[in-house]
């Protein structure tokens, strides 16, 4: 499916580059929505910028925004490179897919891995962390606010996505397979 029909079945027309886009993921189990969605959407909704909220179930939100999608699945290798910042509560696969499309975070998590990936996010300057499960309103537009003003941040993450570019990780996982198994297996 091409960028064009994925986006299209969603909200294509506003990704035309006039506003920042802001991805707010919760990621696939932690979905109290009180702890980072809602939290976002409010902070942000009287900003110039787009909101695009995932995973919202139809009917969970009890009020909708001009400037806010909530959206149960959108196809994010179709999204992404429309992104200007990822809202994310610091899940591993949310976190490693935004950074290699260089795209600068907000993390708020402490659950499970999350302080410590929110914690590398803020150690490589690729992003700010919030240091809290449920941060407020303000806190969260004012470090989406602070990523997309200061370009250190996108320089970091993109720094990121270039490190991440340089390895082929299907290729070299068979590499190191293959030698495993050279190395193994007993020869006659």
């Amino acid at each position: 499916m091409g960028d064009t029909v994925a986006i299209s079945l969603f909200f294509r027309s506003e990704l035309d580059g006039s506003k920042p886009v802001i991805l707010v993921n919760q990621g696939t189990i932690a979905t109290i929505l009180d702890d980072l969605i809602i939290p976002a959407i409010k902070g942000l909704k009287n900003e110039q910028v787009i909101v695009v909220a995932v995973p919202v179930k139809e009917g969970e939100l009890s009020e909708s925004f001009e400037n806010v999608h909530a959206e149960p699945f959108v196809p994010f290798e179709h999204l992404l490179p429309h992104v200007d910042v990822m809202v994310t509560n610091g899940g591993y696969g949310g976190t490693q897919l935004a950074l290699s499309h260089g795209i600068p975070l907000v993390v708020a998590g402490d659950t499970e891995d999350k302080r410590e990936v929110a914690s590398r996010v803020e150690w490589s300057g690729s992003g700010i962390n919030l240091r809290k499960h449920r941060p407020s309103p303000d806190e969260i537009k004012n470090a989406v606010k602070e990523v997309l003003a200061n370009p250190q941040y996108r320089q970091n993450a993109q720094r990121i996505q270039a490190d991440f570019a340089e390895y082929d990780a299907p290729t070299k996982a068979v590499e190191l397979l293959e030698a495993l198994v050279r190395d193994e297996l007993p020869t006659h």
